[in-house]
């Protein structure tokens, strides 16, 4: 089916008011409760949107304020040491030796 209108906005809010009134509401309830969902549902989200794009768009790519730590890789086993004074050469360890 193709909508009128998009996401069917003003045709769903009708219909919905319009059954609420054959199911015995008072249409200006019926209207009211109808308007306050659609203004929860659609456009309280938008600003929320909107701020939650512009910290994810200005946030990329950036690094932490004291940069990212040095991480040294074991090759042999995978194994992550993390931290201040990592070494970066591969096969080589900050941290105890598992079983060691």
């Amino acid at each position: 089916s193709v909508a009128v209108t998009p996401g069917g906005l003003g045709v769903v809010e009708a219909g919905s008011v319009a059954l609420l009134v054959a199911m015995g509401a008072d249409p200006a309830q019926a209207a009211s409760g109808v308007l306050l969902f659609t203004i929860f549902t659609h456009v309280i989200e938008i600003p929320f949107g909107i701020v939650a794009w512009l910290v994810w768009f200005w946030g990329r790519g950036e690094a932490p304020a004291g940069g990212y730590p040095e991480a040294a890789v074991d090759d042999a086993a995978g194994a992550v040491a993390v931290g201040q004074g990592a070494s970066t050469e591969p096969g080589t360890r900050t941290g105890p030796i598992p079983g060691g």
